[in-house]
């Protein structure tokens, strides 16, 4: 089962992303003139973040007394599940983004921009704590 309370970061930090831009920034599809093409790469960057995740499950042994990640098993594959669904929520937004009309900035468009903005962000941060989780354990585990 997925700790809500260790996971609970990244669902504040889209939170707060979506706010400080939708007040600050206040991006709609109309604020960029290539916007189908920024969707389209968001569509991409998604499903390749959430393939890369989902590969890196099959490279964990089946119990944690196994393999080379042992003592953060447990962490490491809840940020991966956790990673995954926000990938999951990113190619989702970008698909849907592909159909809104790139001219429109209503407040139903800035939202959905700023929160697209919002879990893209959290995505890298999500790969970033992944990769340093990883690196971390294999560097103390050489030692």
């Amino acid at each position: 089962m997925i700790d809500v309370r260790r996971n609970l970061g990244y669902i504040v930090v889209t939170l707060v992303t979506t706010v400080f831009c939708y007040f600050k920034f206040e991006f709609s599809p109309k604020s960029f003139i290539n916007y189908k093409e920024i969707m389209s790469s968001g569509l991409s960057f998604a499903a390749i973040g959430s393939a890369i995740l989902i590969l890196g499950l099959s490279f964990f042994p089946f119990s944690k007394g196994k393999g080379l990640i042992t003592s953060v098993y447990n962490k490491i594959l809840e940020s991966v599940v956790m990673g995954t669904i926000f990938y999951f929520l990113q190619s989702g937004l970008s698909l849907m983004g592909l159909f809104i009309n790139s001219t429109s900035s209503t407040m139903i468009s800035k939202v959905f921009m700023n929160l697209w903005i919002g879990i893209g962000i959290t995505c890298v941060i999500i790969t970033i704590n992944i990769l340093k989780m990883i690196l971390k354990e294999i560097a103390s585990s050489l030692k």
